[in-house]
């Protein structure tokens, strides 16, 4: 049988997006957002809050261990996973760089950079946060 009975439903939308990950690249999706969001100097409240309703099932204190191993390690980790993953990862990143207020141009150079080494071009990334606005409209999200 598997972790969970046929009943089961997971409702937290991180989890059911990337809960099949490794601990390792769970730590990297966390690293991931918490650099983005430390680009600029400027890591406030909303931010915190924010990366605090990011579950992953990994702790803090972890990720951040984690993460000394090297921005590098985190980019390498983050390339095996899925498109659908790696979407829902930028449009994660997306929200996180506007919970504050407006965008900062340090914090979209970085956001630019890391979604490159993903694997995404401009364009790519434009089309993949239009979507995802889209459905927000939609659903009134």
């Amino acid at each position: 049988m598997g972790l969970f009975s046929k009943n089961e439903v997971i409702t937290n939308p991180d989890m059911k997006v990337l809960g099949n990950l490794s601990t390792n690249q769970k730590m990297s999706c966390k690293n991931f957002l918490c650099f983005i969001a430390r680009s600029d100097g400027d890591f406030n409240q909303q931010e915190i809050n924010f990366l605090n309703d990011f579950k992953l099932d990994v702790s803090v204190d972890a990720c951040l261990a984690y993460f000394d191993h090297g921005i590098d390690n985190m980019y390498n980790d983050l390339k095996w996973l899925k498109q659908n993953q790696k979407d829902y990862l930028i449009c994660t990143a997306y929200d996180l760089i506007n919970c504050d207020g407006p965008r900062n141009e340090k914090k979209m150079l970085v956001f630019t950079d890391a979604t490159k080494q993903l694997g995404y071009d401009t364009i790519t990334v434009m089309s993949v946060i239009q979507r995802y606005v889209q459905l927000k409209k939609q659903f009134s999200y």
